[in-house]
Parts: C-alpha cells; structure tokens; sequence
C-alpha cells in the first residue's frame, strides 16, 4: 500500500477531559473535608514515624473521633514535644503545634 492509499487516523475518542482552566486551591466543595483527612493522616504519619501504631485511622470513624484519637495518643505517650519538621529558614515544628496549626484547637 502506499503512501496516498493509507487511510487516516480516526481520532482517538479522549479518556479524560482536558481541564480549559485551572481551578484555584480550595474551591471544590468537599475541599474542607479533605482537608481535614489530610490533616488526619499527617498527623498519623508523624504519629507512626515516633513510634505509635496507625490505630488511629483504623475503623469506621469520623473527624472528630479521629481527632480525640490523634489528641490522646500525643498526650498519653508524651510526643507534644516531639519534632515533626525541621525548617532551616523557619523554626522547626512540634506535634503540639502542628496539631494546634492543623485543627484550630490547643492539644
């Protein structure tokens, strides 16, 4: 076959619409609650990484069960103090403060 008796590529149905502009950070409208699950699994995280088991996350849960779990496991073993990053350009953060950063309310 040549080249003049090929016939033409049908167009690829798309697989995923392409975005015709960029949705600005923190419009959608369950963005509050993946805010608070992302606040939820950092502090998990950083919970884990010191040395406590995920328990907190485990089961059916809502937010504020899951954030008295975070609380009393930062209270209970001691880890307010405990270093969750270090900045070099800004202070470094503790559990207490991420915590207080994260849900608004003092540890």
């Amino acid at each position: 076959m040549t080249q003049s008796a090929q016939k033409p590529k049908a167009a690829q149905p798309q697989l995923w619409p392409q975005a015709t502009e960029r949705v600005p950070r923190g419009t959608p409208q369950n963005c509050e609650m993946f805010s608070r699950l992302d606040a939820d699994l950092f502090l998990a995280n950083q919970l884990f990484r010191h040395g406590r088991p995920a328990s907190v996350l485990s089961g059916v849960t809502d937010a504020s069960a899951r954030r008295e779990r975070i609380r009393s496991e930062i209270v209970d073993h001691g880890l307010g103090a405990a270093l969750v990053r270090y900045r070099r350009d800004r202070p470094s953060e503790t559990l207490s403060e991420a915590f207080t950063r994260l849900y608004g309310e003092p540890l």
